[in-house]
């Protein structure tokens, strides 16, 4: 079994000044180790006290997100072992375009997805500004709550034009751009938003969190070969129980 050896060239101590918390720093060096194959699946990890000095936090620092790493499925605690990066251990990018549903299956979580409401409605001048549909077009208003483990995990909205009804168990549930695919519909260009919004009242019930609470929303506008838009997605991510990460390479760019 391949061993991670110290941590040497892989862990770096953390930012105590910065804004994130502490323990998502330490998941987000991990991943951007086995992204960048500096750590690869099967191998173990340096045990508390190495990874403490390594990363200059406290052990309850440390296993907040170990605990963490194991609930995403990228790292598992072994007895006379210690703790392995998980076989199946995948950390994607940004720029990946699969499923959050997909994602999931492929960490073993369990997904869940809860209806939340299903409205269709004309599009008028307010609304085509925010969304780019065209006035006068009929669209479906979509909302969902994605559970993984049966942990709230994000609040889904969809904008899709109205054609696309009825909407069967298996597109609400599971991937909704590949619902749309299976109608023709195949995104040619899908453009991406992500900032840090304040939780409103409805999107903390669904959330359990407080009203108020810093969350991150993502949008995403797809749209076709002729450059028209035919959904809108808006998502509201939970502040603990999702993490996005990414890793930028650097040039000799100055």
């Amino acid at each position: 079994m391949r061993t991670a050896e110290t941590g040497d060239g892989i862990f770096s101590a953390i930012d105590s000044q910065s804004a994130v918390p502490l323990y998502l720093q330490i998941v987000a060096q991990f991943e951007s180790a086995l992204r960048e194959g500096r750590l690869v699946p099967g191998a173990t990890i340096p045990i508390e006290p190495v990874l403490c000095a390594k990363f200059n936090v406290s052990r309850k620092t440390l296993r907040r997100a170990t605990d963490h790493l194991v609930s995403l499925g990228l790292i598992r605690r072994l007895r006379s072992v210690g703790t392995v990066i998980t076989d199946d251990a995948q950390v994607h990018s940004l720029s990946d375009m699969r499923s959050l549903h997909d994602k999931l299956i492929t960490m073993r979580k369990t997904p869940e997805t809860r209806l939340i409401s299903q409205n269709i409605c004309v599009v008028d001048q307010e609304m085509s500004g925010r969304t780019g549909f065209s006035v006068g077009q009929d669209v479906v208003f979509l909302q969902r709550l994605r559970l993984s483990n049966r942990a709230p995990l994000a609040v889904l909205e969809n904008v899709v034009l109205a054609n696309v009804l009825p909407l069967t168990e298996q597109d609400i549930s599971e991937s909704f751009l590949a619902a749309l695919k299976r109608r023709g519909l195949n995104a040619h260009l899908i453009r991406r938003q992500i900032e840090a919004v304040a939780a409103t009242p409805q999107i903390a019930a669904s959330l359990e969190i407080e009203s108020g609470t810093p969350i991150l929303r993502e949008i995403q506008r797809a749209s076709d070969s002729d450059g028209q838009i035919f959904n809108l997605a808006i998502n509201y991510y939970h502040p603990e129980n999702y993490l996005m990460a990414s890793v930028d390479f650097a040039t000799d760019a100055d």
